[in-house]
């Protein structure tokens, strides 16, 4: 696996250079992350970048037999809601082919802040005997708050106009049954797969 780690570091700096147009070098090497259930998540850091590419990175690869469109659709989707507010990293790059990386995949911008996964792991790190009882007694308090938290970013997520996406998707000339129910449907009518979409949205009828 470590070999495997370098080679994806090597062909990840060899790209960036190429497609930058300058010699760039990494001030901190891809680390797997925490919490990619569909994709491998890796974050980075780069030197001798552009401002858009300073600071804190992510590079997340798709899995190799990925609807490789799946990376501009996530590009696109992540790109108009961020743009409208929407706390959601922006996408720089997106790759739909797998031969510089062995498979499709996205780089954005690092959003500050932890998985809800990392926080609940870390919950009990460290902590006396004491400490856990006590943690244990505030557990339903602490699962209420994170329901909470989770409950409030997707109402906030759902609230934005599903015709921005509609439009987005337009003008980038993909395909909009991909990201509403009726297309998805359809799919779903002509072979047997596993529904991924991170978003679906109500497409206007006349």
């Amino acid at each position: 696996m470590e070999g495997a780690e370098t080679d994806l570091s090597v062909a990840l700096l060899d790209f960036l250079s190429q497609r930058l147009g300058r010699l760039v070098t990494y001030v901190a090497p891809p680390v797997e992350l925490q919490g990619g259930f569909e994709s491998r998540v890796y974050s980075f850091a780069l030197d001798g970048a552009p401002p858009e590419f300073e600071g804190p990175m992510v590079l997340r690869v798709l899995r190799r037999l990925e609807d490789p469109e799946r990376a501009r659709r996530e590009a696109v989707i992540h790109n108009t809601v961020a743009e409208h507010g929407f706390p959601a990293p922006r996408v720089l790059i997106a790759v739909t082919t797998s031969e510089q990386l062995g498979a499709p995949f996205l780089i954005m911008q690092k959003v500050p802040g932890t998985t809800m996964l990392t926080q609940f792991q870390g919950l009990g790190r460290g902590r006396s005997s004491s400490e856990l009882i006590r943690l244990l007694i505030r557990m339903p308090q602490i699962l209420r708050a994170m329901t909470s938290q989770l409950a409030e970013t997707q109402v906030r997520l759902h609230r934005l106009p599903g015709d921005l996406l509609l439009r987005a998707f337009e003008r980038e000339g993909l395909d909009v049954g991909a990201i509403t129910f009726d297309g998805r449907l359809r799919v779903s009518s002509t072979r047997p797969h596993r529904v991924s979409s991170p978003i679906f949205v109500r497409q206007p009828r006349d």
